[in-house]
């Protein structure tokens, strides 16, 4: 065991490295370390478990019907396909077998576009047209497991789609991008998810200290300890949210007041705080537990750094396949 440990860690530590190096490259060879990486992953995932064999209704149910199967399979039968979908046509009078063996690409691509689907209340349109998670409308739904099972499941369903180069064929919002890869959220990412916040807050930042005073603000909880938004690059703690202390400055720039109690009045000494929480929450504090959901789900099937060599546009465009017309050979990578 002790010698098994010692090798997982120097991988660790091999991979750490590599993905560091890798991150200085263009986006094609980051494509052909990616799915290097991932074939070692499947390598080592392979026989490991027995198949699962699921059947669903094709196209009107695919997500009910197959969402028992996204929450059961491990990261192991993910990695090594060791799952069967059968997908049966429904017609109004007769039932037909159209796909019967490993999860195809019509699968998932069904399985996507049931998710940004209004009833299903997982991705939702933002103000810029791109998709983000769709926040608990009440208290008793941020702890619904039912719901935030729904997140867990499009994270594997992802981890599926990577694995199996299938692409999405779908925006999804800068900012879960920038998560994912662990880049921090600046106050401009508001643009992508609510432009009239953006809005409001940029006029606070150049109201005179009098006009701040007597909008009479106070200052709202934060779901960070201080810092950046996101994890860091390389990260595989899939918990974290913040990279600085309580006090410390983001990206170089001491804010003043940093550390006000929640209730505190906004002045002009704590109005950068206050905007820096506002932010926060609208990005990423009132999806949080949503958020995570689908980042676990996801990172137990492809860890952190493998996604990390990327930025938020290479991930969504690995996501979404702008590499797809290139043939296999044009992304070995020389060492």
């Amino acid at each position: 065991h002790a010698g098994h440990h010692e090798s997982h860690l120097q991988t660790s530590v091999n991979l750490y490295d590599d993905a560091l190096s890798m991150r200085k490259c263009f986006y094609p060879e980051k494509v052909a370390w990616f799915y290097e990486q991932v074939g070692k992953l499947r390598d080592l995932a392979i026989s490991e478990h027995i198949p699962i064999e699921y059947a669903t209704t094709y196209p009107s149910s695919v997500l009910r019907d197959s969402y028992a199967l996204l929450n059961k399979v491990t990261p192991q039968q993910v990695l090594a396909s060791a799952y069967k979908v059968q997908l049966i046509a429904g017609h109004s009078h007769s039932r037909s077998v159209e796909v019967d063996g490993e999860v195809e690409e019509k699968w998932l691509q069904a399985l996507f576009s049931q998710f940004v689907d209004p009833s299903c209340d997982v991705l939702i349109p933002s103000d810029s047209g791109a998709l983000e998670l769709s926040s608990p409308i009440s208290l008793d739904a941020k702890t619904d497991v039912g719901r935030l099972s729904m997140f867990s499941a499009l994270g594997r369903a992802i981890a599926m789609a990577l694995v199996r180069r299938v692409f999405v064929g779908f925006r999804i919002s800068p900012n879960i991008c920038k998560l994912l890869v662990g880049e921090p959220i600046s106050f401009f990412d508001l643009l992508h998810s609510d432009q009239a916040l953006f809005q409001d807050l940029l006029r606070l930042m150049m109201m005179p200290d009098d006009a701040v005073k007597a909008l009479h603000l106070m200052m709202p909880d934060t779901t960070t300890e201080g810092g950046t938004l996101g994890t860091s690059k390389v990260e595989d703690d899939s918990t974290s949210t913040s990279t600085s202390s309580r006090n410390g400055s983001r990206d170089g720039v001491h804010w003043p007041g940093r550390g006000s109690s929640i209730g505190t009045a906004i002045d002009h000494n704590n109005r950068l705080e206050y905007v820096f929480r506002k932010t926060e929450y609208q990005i990423f504090g009132r999806t949080q537990q949503e958020f995570t959901a689908l980042r676990q789900s996801l990172y137990e099937v492809i860890p952190a750094s493998l996604l990390q060599v990327f930025d938020y546009r290479e991930f969504s465009m690995l996501l979404n396949g702008y590499h797809k017309a290139d043939s296999e050979e044009s992304f070995t990578v020389s060492v």
